[in-house]
């Protein structure tokens, strides 16, 4: 996802389990406007538990978007749009970068984890047909780009391995 993914989707768009627990996220690319959708695995889930919305709280009166990052009259005017979804990435890199040096970790930003998601796809098999449809590519030139340097790595480890310098 992008972060104007992210952002941007409205709790209807999550679907839940008979107990409740979010399972299921669908929403359209804001790039592509593609639909897509992905199961939760129980950590997504477990994190959208914690936002969603409680019945007689006493909270104020709950966002209709999943995180609240933005409002419905942010995205009915596009500059508006862009301008906030900016923002808000700028402060969750931020603070994300805080919190990797903090706990000694490295810093990953939000399309980083996409071309990690693409190269954990491939290694485990998924095809280069099934990986730019995850992704919301145009085209499978798009991910290749994306892959090569997986790829590379691969190609390099193999033949070390064949050759015993592995």
């Amino acid at each position: 996802m992008r972060f104007g993914d992210v952002a941007t989707p409205h709790w209807a768009q999550v679907d839940r389990d008979a107990d409740s627990t979010p399972s299921y996220a669908r929403w359209r690319q804001r790039k592509t406007g593609d639909a897509q959708g992905v199961p939760l695995l129980p950590p997504a889930a477990a994190i959208l538990d914690r936002w969603l919305p409680r019945p007689g709280s006493g909270a104020p009166e709950a966002s209709p978007f999943v995180f609240g990052l933005v409002t419905e009259e942010d995205l009915a005017d596009p500059r508006r749009a862009r301008s906030r979804l900016q923002s808000m990435n700028s402060l969750v890199c931020k603070h994300a970068r805080e919190f990797a040096e903090r706990e000694g970790g490295p810093y990953v930003g939000f399309h980083g984890v996409r071309h990690s998601f693409a190269g954990v796809l491939r290694q485990n098999g998924a095809s280069v047909y099934t990986i730019p449809k995850a992704l919301g590519h145009s085209s499978i030139a798009v991910t290749e780009a994306y892959l090569a340097a997986f790829d590379r790595a691969d190609v390099e480890a193999e033949m070390r391995s064949a050759f015993g310098a592995g």
